[in-house]
């Protein structure tokens, strides 16, 4: 204690405080996974879009599931903890290496907030690798069946898909998307898009002319509000996956063993 009081004065640090945040940390570090998630959910979370808040939600319903880890005080947490639960799951529960990957990522998220807010001295599991998953899916779309899957679709969810065609945005970056987002040059059809992306910063892609000729489509003579407007609310779209799930087993769209995604429109 003596050694730490002197290296604290040289360093022209006051002692007391010193040993106050050394008391609060070590009380912090011993707050359970299961007592840390709305902690990290109102200060993290909060710059997430809806969609990826819901699923931080589901994917720890899951993990409140094993007591051993979610009531473990994320100070102890280890990788081999991570691993008996990744295990457990696909032993017990019969799931896929990729859905337990992304419950460990969840952890691993928590963790890194822990650290950075200087709660945990380090995140434990930064090395730590996760499950094998099989090769990624292979997507093979063509013209003709991308032009019947938009005309088979109603609107405004033809242009939806045709913009994420274009682009290859995430389907919240495109269902989210208001008119203020965009800046349309004034030289050739061409223009710019500002996205929240997944950690809550902003960033700038360049918009084709294909995707700028869907987005003026979309908006008419509309000056602010969302781009692609549902028409039975008079708002923005929550959600299209029905819709397109419908249309895509109707059309027999196929990616390898199951049918087209929403999300393979990305690649």
């Amino acid at each position: 204690m003596a050694l730490m009081f002197s290296d604290w004065l040289i360093k022209g640090k006051d002692p007391e405080r010193e040993i106050d945040k050394a008391t609060e940390k070590e009380k912090h570090s011993s707050t359970t996974l299961k007592d840390f998630f709305p902690v990290f959910m109102d200060h993290y979370c909060s710059y997430q879009s809806e969609n990826m808040v819901q699923l931080y939600r589901e994917r720890f319903k899951n993990i409140q599931r094993c007591p051993a880890l979610c009531d473990c005080p994320i100070g102890d947490i280890s990788r081999k903890l991570l691993m008996d639960y990744a295990q457990a799951r696909v032993k017990q529960d019969g799931v896929s290496n990729a859905t337990v990957n992304r419950e460990i990522t969840v952890v691993k998220t928590m963790l890194n907030r822990a650290a950075e807010w200087e709660i945990l001295d380090r995140n434990p599991l930064v090395k730590m690798n996760l499950l094998p998953e099989s090769k990624k899916r292979e997507v093979d779309l063509s013209v003709e069946d991308a032009e019947r899957l938009i005309r088979e679709l109603t609107e405004p969810f033809g242009k939806v898909v045709e913009y994420a065609i274009y682009t290859g945005f995430r389907r919240e970056n495109i269902l989210s998307l208001k008119i203020e987002q965009i800046r349309f040059h004034d030289i050739g059809n061409t223009g710019e898009v500002k996205l929240r992306m997944k950690g809550g910063h902003f960033k700038t892609f360049p918009l084709g002319p294909s995707a700028v000729n869907v987005i003026k489509r979309a908006i008419g003579k509309r000056k602010k509000g969302y781009d692609f407007i549902n028409p039975s609310t008079g708002t923005r779209f929550h959600s299209v996956s029905k819709s397109f799930r419908r249309v895509v087993k109707k059309l027999n769209l196929r990616v390898g063993d199951s049918y087209l995604r929403f999300h393979d429109l990305r690649h």
